[in-house]
């Protein structure tokens, strides 16, 4: 999938494959060096650089993913129907806690097809698909890149000031 994104600051296309079976998704943004597999199942974030040729995890409890995935948190209200990309999908409200709220479309097998949002921390967003295809994909494209160096990053220190310990 393609799709165009636009948020606080103009960003590129961004490429998004979702490994359905596997449950994770792969965001592959066109203006960075590398690009990010969510593994919601195994509750991590992998974030792969192209160059030095390295990887870190991070969990999905992270800041980073906190709202990129639905949560039990969320609450949905259904809107309607619509096209986007040429597929049929349902239009949902969203509200989220901290006073996040927004609106998706999503495809009858989970694809989000559009969805804008804002943030009272980062301020507004949104995301189309300007393509979909849909066809197998090798699994290999949700793991590291075979020979690429996995490097630990420490925790960050939690808001009660004590460090959280690395994995």
């Amino acid at each position: 999938m393609l799709y165009r994104a636009q948020g606080p600051r103009d960003q590129e296309p961004v490429s998004i494959r979702v490994h359905v079976s596997g449950g994770r998704i792969r965001v592959e943004p066109t203006s960075l060096p590398g690009y990010l597999i969510v593994d919601r199942d195994a509750g991590r974030v992998l974030v792969v650089m192209r160059q030095p040729h390295v990887y870190f995890e991070t969990p999905t409890q992270s800041e980073l993913v906190r709202d990129f995935l639905p949560s039990e948190r969320m609450h949905f209200t259904r809107k309607g129907s619509e096209r986007v990309a040429g597929l049929s999908c349902t239009v949902w409200d969203v509200q989220a806690p901290e006073g996040r709220s927004g609106q998706v479309c999503v495809t009858a097998d989970g694809i989000v097809l559009r969805g804008q949002g804002q943030d009272p921390q980062y301020g507004r967003g949104s995301v189309e698909a300007v393509s979909v295809t849909y066809g197998p994909q090798s699994p290999g494209l949700f793991q590291p890149p075979a020979g690429y160096l996995r490097m630990n990053i420490p925790r960050l220190p939690t808001a009660s000031g004590g460090a959280r310990p690395a994995r």
